[in-house]
């Protein structure tokens, strides 16, 4: 989040999905109410969507949604279906 607040950008620095860093992003920034950041992790979300939506780590994304985002927030879920 520090490296957004300062670059208003952010990049995967761990080892880790990038379309499930995405969603992990998303979470934590809802947590913090940074809509702007937010809107920015849904945005690299779809645009991953769009392009690997027939991948095993899309599944695995859903998955993560599913579990992470309160039942309310429809911006990922949406994006996901």
């Amino acid at each position: 989040m520090l490296w957004y607040l300062y670059k208003f950008n952010y990049t995967n620095g761990v080892d880790l999905l990038q379309i499930i860093f995405n969603t992990q992003v998303y979470t934590l920034v809802d947590k913090y109410n940074i809509l702007i950041l937010k809107t920015l992790a849904m945005a690299k979300f779809q645009a991953l969507a769009k392009a690997g939506w027939n991948t095993i780590n899309f599944s695995y994304s859903i998955k993560a949604i599913y579990e992470s985002t309160p039942s309310n927030d429809q911006g990922l879920r949406d994006v996901a279906l």
